[in-house]
């Protein structure tokens, strides 16, 4: 099973209380910051652990290619073990 840090076991926690697909975007318009999270959720679904409803939709002003938002669907039954691995009292 792949390592995770307490961010991405919070992330997925917190994914796996959605009851419905949840838009992840910017806060108070900081796109920036928001790329360590947009590149975990990636991350998170480039090796299974979640379900995104569409790819992300990208900037294309500043040439960057920022993220500015990803839809995740729901978690998925391996995203589940990956937190059940993490916190063995969850």
């Amino acid at each position: 099973m792949i390592a995770l840090d307490k961010m991405t076991i919070d992330l997925l926690k917190s994914i796996q209380q959605q009851k419905r697909p949840t838009i992840y975007s910017p806060q108070n318009g900081d796109l920036a910051g928001f790329q360590v999270r947009a590149e975990r959720l990636l991350f998170l679904a480039d090796v299974g652990f979640i379900e995104l409803s569409f790819a992300p939709t990208r900037e294309t002003k500043s040439g960057r290619g920022y993220v500015e938002d990803v839809v995740v669907r729901n978690i998925t039954p391996r995203g589940l073990r990956a937190i059940a691995e993490a916190d063995p009292l969850a």
